[in-house]
Parts: structure tokens; C-alpha cells; sequence
């Protein structure tokens, strides 16, 4: 098995979701049992396990964790392991079988840029269009 881990980016913004995708390779002459991958960001494990119900010899399965959140500003690691539960017995020849299931991909949280609303109260009745407003910023995360 051999994960590859790509994202929507090579940044993401802090707080805003994003989606890492995984493609999984069975790099065997046998069809695989049906097994979990895993997802870890920074070291540990987030958004659950995703099921491959079993690859034939060479095919390729993508697997997909939507609506990840990083809000720690900086450099980050994201490791996807096929086969998390070591349910595929694997073997080879060098004895390299169970080395080959897992990427590490490093990607950066850049922090977000926020929009300010500033209402003056002039008796114009504008609190209730601001309190509008700053409920649509926040719908949008800006």
C-alpha cells in the first residue's frame, strides 16, 4: 500500500476548513482485504477513519477527510496511513512490506485577514443593520 496526501493548497488560512485527500495504491500481485486509513495532523489522529472496502492488485483508491481545521498559525505536518489497524497481511521478498503505508506531507496556517465594521451611532438606527452585518462576517469567517 502507498499513500499520497495533496490538500486544497500549499497554505491553508487559520480556522477556515479545507480538505485533505489521500490516493492509495495497492502496489501487490493479490487483491487486499477491505482496511482503515488514518489521518494525523501534527501527530495526532483527527476526522475519523476512512474505509477502503479492498483494492485488486495495482488499483488505486482515494479516500478524503473534508473540512479539516488548522487554527495554530505556522508549519504543520499531515500523515495519512493506509492500513491504520494492520488488517492486510502483507509480504515480500526484502521483508519492506509494512513500511510503505504511510506519507508525511508538511504544509503551512497562515493567519486570517479579518474585515472590521465600525458603526458611529448618530441616532440613525444603524445598530440592528451592524449587528446584521457583523453576523454575515461571521457566517463567512472573514
Amino acid at each position: 500500500m502507498f499513500g499520497t496526501t495533496t490538500s486544497d493548497g500549499t497554505s491553508m488560512t487559520s480556522g477556515q476548513p479545507y480538505t485533505i485527500s489521500a490516493t492509495i495504491e495497492n502496489l501487490g500481485t493479490e487483491m487486499s482485504a477491505g482496511f482503515s486509513a488514518t489521518i494525523y495532523i501534527d501527530g495526532a489522529a483527527v476526522g475519523g477513519a476512512a474505509t477502503v472496502d479492498g483494492l485488486t492488485a495495482l488499483a488505486t483508491a482515494s479516500v478524503s477527510w473534508p473540512g479539516m481545521v488548522t487554527s495554530d498559525v505556522g508549519a504543520h505536518e499531515v500523515r495519512v496511513v493506509a492500513d491504520s489497524e494492520d488488517s492486510v497481511s502483507e509480504l515480500n521478498n526484502d521483508g519492506t512490506a509494512e513500511v510503505n503505508n504511510e506519507r508525511t506531507e508538511r504544509f503551512d496556517t497562515v493567519l486570517a485577514e479579518w474585515t472590521y465594521a465600525v458603526y458611529l451611532d448618530g441616532d440613525n438606527n444603524l445598530e440592528l443593520a451592524g449587528h446584521w452585518d457583523f453576523l454575515e462576517m461571521a457566517m463567512v469567517g472573514s
